[in-house]
């Protein structure tokens, strides 16, 4: 009888311990994957903000290759004045 009474008793704590691995074994789960899940949330948003600053980089690309064109058409303007200017001075010079 006192040795079927420690049986149930170490049974019942083999039972209570894999409880309590148990328990412990699914909240580890629970915060790893409430871990996992945000650093997931992180680098979407870090991906997201490197690709708004990708398209701002392009715009800015296109708007300085706008500027450039521009700017080399002026000094086509202005180099073609001067030249104008500069034969005109020089015929002058000449009568």
């Amino acid at each position: 009888a006192e040795v079927d009474a420690l049986r149930r008793k170490l049974e019942k704590e083999r039972n209570e311990h894999r409880e309590q691995l148990n328990k412990f074994r699914y909240e580890f789960d629970d915060i790893v994957h409430g871990k996992i899940e945000t650093l997931l949330d992180m680098i979407e948003v870090i991906h997201r903000t490197e690709k708004k600053d990708d398209q701002k980089q392009l715009d800015a690309i296109k708007t300085l290759r706008s500027e450039m064109r521009l700017i080399k058409e002026n000094c086509k303007v202005v180099n073609k004045s001067w030249d104008n200017f500069a034969a005109r001075v020089r015929h002058a010079r000449e009568s």
